[in-house]
């Protein structure tokens, strides 16, 4: 599965364990049917042990606006973001940009 796709999926999830109480494997099993991805899991399990962390890093960059306003499909996308770029900084392939003529 490609990257684009498995974040794709760890938001659905998350947004399932938003509206609904549900625990992470629940909610990966849900939206991954029979199929594995350690990609997925690492995003939804992330994003749940390092709520309120992320939460706070997010809520620091809002101008005149809470986290409780948010929509939740906005806030599970600000916070996958903010766990890819502040928690799980490793590349596992070398990161190649595209150059665009």
């Amino acid at each position: 599965m490609k990257r684009r796709e498995a974040r794709e999926r760890a938001l659905q999830a998350l947004f399932q364990m938003e509206l609904n109480e549900m625990t992470t494997d629940q909610a990966i099993q849900n939206v991954m049917d029979e199929e594995q991805d350690d990609y997925v899991e690492t995003l939804v399990t992330g994003v749940a042990e390092h709520k309120s962390e992320l939460d706070q890093t997010i809520e620091t960059h809002l101008d005149n606006w809470q986290l409780s306003r948010l929509n939740k499909v906005d806030l599970s996308i600000l916070r996958v973001s903010a766990f890819e770029m502040l928690i799980f900084r490793r590349c596992s392939r070398p990161c190649k940009s595209k150059r665009v003529n």
